[in-house]
């Protein structure tokens, strides 16, 4: 078999654990449930079987593709865990770790990104893919290598880019339109 066949088998395996753990946890207590919320525990427990293979799933994909050209584990990663802590806590608990722990680079990107003009932005991302152009050309680097870094570079280059047109979207709702010469408002507020 292919090693993808074993990865799919365990996270089936798995799956079905947990499905066996929560029928266990009914069968302690079957007086107290009824029909109804049997079968509502059994929705609830195959909501959660199914979201933790998706959300594995996704983090699998990401680590498997991490060496392919593209961003790979860096979008699919968070993605991933994002989508496990709508059902577990301990993906919760991580998803908030990190969002503390990140609160120091958030601010470094909002502060690069109200002094980044906005016209600059196509400039960067010409200039950044022109460069690793010019070092795949020029260099004895190989390929393999300078496509998951440099994705993972624009990466960066992405999230900047899209802080500063955020930011530049709401400066220009904030902003009051100017009033014209003959406008009653523009008079009478004078």
């Amino acid at each position: 078999m292919h090693w993808i066949q074993y990865v799919l088998i365990g996270a089936l395996v798995i799956a079905l654990l947990l499905a066996v753990v929560g029928l266990m946890q009914v069968r302690r207590w079957p007086d107290l449930l009824e029909p109804i919320q049997l079968n509502a525990l059994a929705r609830k427990n195959l909501r959660r079987i199914w979201i933790l293979l998706a959300g594995t799933t996704i983090i699998l994909v990401g680590v498997l593709i991490a060496p392919l050209p593209g961003p790979g584990f860096i979008l699919l990663g968070p993605l991933g865990l994002a989508l496990l802590a709508t059902e577990f806590a301990w993906a919760k608990k991580l998803v908030n770790e990190i969002k503390t722990h990140s609160t120091g680079v958030q601010g470094q990107i909002d502060k690069v990104a109200t002094r980044t003009a906005l016209w600059a932005l196509p400039l960067v991302w010409v200039c950044y893919w022109a460069a690793v152009v010019l070092i795949l050309r020029y260099t004895p680097v190989p390929e393999w290598l300078v496509w998951p870094v440099s994705c993972g570079g624009f990466t960066v280059v992405l999230i900047v880019s899209w802080r500063t047109y955020r930011l530049w979207k709401a400066d220009s709702v904030k902003t009051p339109a100017v009033p014209q010469a003959g406008d009653e408002k523009a008079r009478d507020a004078a």
